[in-house]
C-alpha cells in the first residue's frame, strides 16, 4: 500500500473518531469509536509504528487489553513515562506486543469483519416499520 492511502487511512480514522461524537447513545458512539481506533491501530501498523501506550481508562479497557498496549494511569505523567522508558528500554517487549498487535488487527481486518459491517449498515439503513410513530406525533396524542 502506497504512502498516500495509508495517510489517508490515518485522516479517516481521525475523521471517524470526530464524527463518533454527533452520537448520543452511549453504545453508538463506542462503536463508532472503536472503528475509529481500529482504523489507528492498522495505521500504526502500516507504518510500522511503534506499540501502543493509551491511558488506562474504562473504554480504552472494553477494547484492549495489556497484550496489545501499554496502559499508563489517566493524568500520571511519571507513569506515562515510565510506560515509554520500558517500552523504549525493551526490544523484545515491544516487538512481542507489537506481534500481539498485528494479530488482533487482523482479527479486524476488512476481510474478518465485511460481512458484519455490511450487515449493521444494512439494519442502520433500513426503512422505518409501519408501527414507527415520530416522537412528536406521539406526544400529540
Amino acid at each position: 500500500m502506497n504512502s498516500f492511502w495509508i495517510e489517508c487511512l490515518g485522516w479517516a480514522a481521525t475523521c471517524v473518531f470526530v464524527a463518533s461524537y454527533f452520537f448520543a447513545k452511549p453504545s453508538r458512539l463506542r462503536a463508532i469509536q472503536m472503528a475509529g481506533a481500529l482504523l489507528w491501530i492498522t495505521n500504526g501498523v502500516l507504518i510500522g509504528a511503534l506499540p501502543v501506550i493509551i491511558a488506562n481508562t474504562k473504554v480504552d479497557r472494553y477494547y484492549f487489553n495489556s497484550d496489545v498496549v501499554t496502559f499508563f494511569t489517566s493524568g500520571d505523567v511519571t507513569d506515562l513515562a515510565g510506560s515509554m522508558r520500558r517500552l523504549l528500554e525493551s526490544t523484545t517487549a515491544r516487538r512481542e506486543q507489537a506481534a500481539r498487535a498485528s494479530l488482533f488487527v487482523e482479527s479486524y481486518s476488512w476481510k474478518v469483519k465485511q460481512d458484519e459491517y455490511l450487515k449493521l449498515v444494512d439494519h442502520l439503513s433500513l426503512e422505518p416499520s409501519s408501527d414507527y410513530t415520530p416522537i412528536d406525533e406521539a406526544a400529540a396524542d
